[in-house]
């Protein structure tokens, strides 16, 4: 599970606001643009990445197994698209981060294969975006989220 975060371009917050005390070689040759995303110690270890990420003296050694996974840069001019391309230019060679693969969906049945990619990767869902639109801090109608569930039987 991942750990909703805000690079400001000099620190990391969470989106109620709060300052995440990340170490400095952590924070080290990150870009100065401000940069929408997540943290996370990889699938299924949410409960690792909030106690590390929380703590006021961060503890390196559980820092070490963080990353900073983004998916939009807000304060970039133009359509989703132009952020995009600026966000993976930022965040190109910066250890410990990632651009998360924006994949157009050519149709409902590739949108239903992409969700199924993510299923099997453990994964809850999709956000489909729609394209060319602007950065918004919220719910949005151009922001959608897809989950996929799996229904099992019950026998009365």
């Amino acid at each position: 599970m991942l750990f909703r975060s805000y690079w400001t371009g000099s620190h990391f917050y969470t989106r109620n606001g709060n300052l995440i005390h990340a170490p400095e070689w952590f924070t080290r040759g990150m870009p100065s643009i401000a940069l929408d995303g997540e943290l996370t110690a990889g699938r299924g270890a949410f409960q690792q990445t909030v106690s590390a990420v929380r703590k006021q003296k961060p503890v390196d050694a559980e820092w070490r197994s963080i990353t900073f996974q983004a998916f939009d840069a807000p304060n970039v001019s133009g359509g989703c698209e132009a952020r995009w391309a600026e966000m993976n230019r930022a965040l190109a060679g910066v250890p410990h981060t990632a651009a998360l693969t924006q994949t157009r969906c050519s149709s409902p049945r590739h949108l239903a294969q992409v969700r199924a990619e993510i299923a099997a990767l453990g994964g809850e869902g999709v956000m489909l975006r729609e394209p060319g639109s602007v950065y918004e801090g919220r719910r949005t109608g151009a922001l959608r989220k897809v989950k996929s569930f799996q229904i099992g039987r019950a026998h009365v």
